[in-house]
């Protein structure tokens, strides 16, 4: 150990009560940063969560049947004229694109990936002509 290591150690364990008081100091310091950031953080995140969600509307125009196996998304249930709802919602002013959402499973396997597996999905397909429009 070099000549100012030592020294350091000497100071530190010849003061020990001084050393405690500066340590708690810090340490009570350092965490109430650590809170604070956490803290401002997470009301940066929930502000930006409320302008998207109250500032913002959206709504969603499915088959009846659909919220009976919502969580699974199913394909097959489908509004028969897409286009008639889409120009009702847009004659009444509001702006509307298409969209179709389901479930997946993503397989994926060892080379270029760290491990073979699957990971389960959900696939948002969206017509990129008029998608822009509603935003």
């Amino acid at each position: 150990m070099g000549f100012l290591t030592k020294l350091a150690w000497k100071n530190l364990l010849r003061h020990t009560r001084r050393t405690l008081i500066t340590a708690s100091a810090i340490a009570v310091g350092l965490g109430l940063f650590v809170f604070l950031d956490g803290w401002i953080k997470g009301f940066d995140a929930q502000s930006q969560n409320n302008l998207a969600w109250y500032e913002t509307a959206g709504a969603r125009v499915v088959h009846p049947e659909y919220w009976e196996d919502r969580d699974g998304a199913p394909v097959d249930l489908v509004i028969e004229d897409p286009e008639t709802v889409l120009g009702e919602i847009e004659r009444a002013g509001y702006s509307a694109t298409p969209r179709i959402s389901f479930v997946g499973e993503l397989i994926v396997t060892y080379d270029p990936f760290p491990e073979d597996g699957s990971l389960p999905t959900r696939v948002v397909a969206i017509d990129p002509e008029r998608d822009p429009d509603v935003y």
